[in-house]
């Protein structure tokens, strides 16, 4: 990689040319050839294939040239390689069977054997920049709250419950669960650093249920706490997206993160103007921008990008993910409206 790509310029904040674009869920099931791939492999076989996972993780690069690629794997990876069973089920989504609510169920995690079994992640990363090119490849994990929650609940359930009353009856075995979580993705991110990742995204989806207190506590505490456990030489970039919590974003400008990843909810101009000296800006289109038409993408893009045209370290994305019905088309017109400008 060319470490001053236009992506790596940028959340260096230096980038004097257009911004980078590259889009979160960027591969999956809004393309074609990611479905012909899906139809004879399940979701976690293919991330547990390391030359299947490249080969996806290529594919919107092949299609739209992104100025960055992001590994095709999944945040809840790390509980499952501790030794939580995991699967999939359609409409539903993750499931762990086996959910995490008293010490007792920690039992079945093998911390000694966690990194060993996500091999197969370290070998995607190789296996994938060996064909990406001078494209910078992003590396990421789930936030131990967001892990959290999907293995206290069982599957992510809207209002959270379960967690929550665990927040308030039983916050210690919950720190334990996370100290475990967080270990054991510092270490994680640490392998996939030394395997070759360009930059790094920290998801945090459901730290918006979170009062500011309790966000202070299980939520950003660990998300610092990852990054300064980084043994990161190179000083490649780490990206925090924090979901529907822009309301927690002055609490964040002291954050070690280099870039803050913004949805759709969040005034990105005037987040530009209060703490772009401290951080780079990522996102943060609203993803169903990409269901209007080529003509109104283009418009809204460019009307953006006018907007943003004098920060140096911005990043165009969605402010959350593709989803499985968007027009590869479409997604082409948002990507070249973008190189263009």
């Amino acid at each position: 990689m060319q470490k001053k790509s236009l992506f790596i310029k940028a959340c260096e904040k230096k980038n004097d040319d257009r911004p980078p674009v590259w889009i979160m869920r960027q591969a999956g099931r809004y393309l074609p050839e990611y479905r012909r791939v899906r139809e004879k492999h399940d979701f976690i076989s293919m991330c547990q294939n390391p030359e299947l996972a490249a080969e996806v993780t290529l594919q919107p690069i092949r299609r739209y040239a992104m100025d960055a690629a992001i590994l095709f794997s999944d945040i809840l990876v790390i509980p499952q390689a501790l030794g939580s069973p995991l699967r999939f089920e359609e409409n539903k989504g993750p499931v762990f069977d086996k959910p995490i609510r008293n010490p007792k169920d920690l039992e079945q995690w093998k911390e000694n054997e966690a990194i060993e079994n996500l091999s197969y992640v370290y070998k995607a990363i190789k296996y994938t920049k060996e064909s990406l090119g001078d494209t910078p490849l992003i590396g990421f994990s789930g936030a131990p709250f967001t892990v959290a929650a999907y293995l206290v609940e069982g599957y992510v359930q809207k209002r959270f419950q379960v967690i929550k009353s665990m927040i308030f009856e039983n916050p210690t075995f919950l720190k334990q669960i996370m100290d475990v979580l967080c270990e054991t993705t510092i270490a994680h991110l640490n392998n996939q650093i030394k395997a070759g990742v360009d930059a790094i995204q920290i998801f945090e989806s459901w730290a918006n249920h979170l009062s500011c207190e309790d966000w202070k506590t299980f939520s950003y505490y660990y998300i610092e706490k990852i990054i300064k456990g980084l043994d990161n030489p190179e000083n490649i970039p780490v990206i925090v997206f924090s979901k529907g919590s822009h309301f927690l974003l002055p609490h964040l400008k002291p954050t070690s993160a280099d870039v803050l990843s913004l949805d759709e909810t969040c005034p990105m101009l005037d987040m530009a103007k209060t703490i772009h000296k401290s951080v780079a800006l990522q996102g943060n289109f609203d993803p169903a921008l990409i269901y209007a038409s080529p003509k109104i993408i283009e418009k809204k893009v460019n009307e953006h990008l006018v907007k943003m045209k004098n920060f140096k370290g911005y990043i165009v994305n969605l402010g959350h993910g593709l989803l499985p019905d968007m027009d590869p088309e479409h997604v082409k017109v948002f990507v070249e409206t973008v190189k263009s400008f």
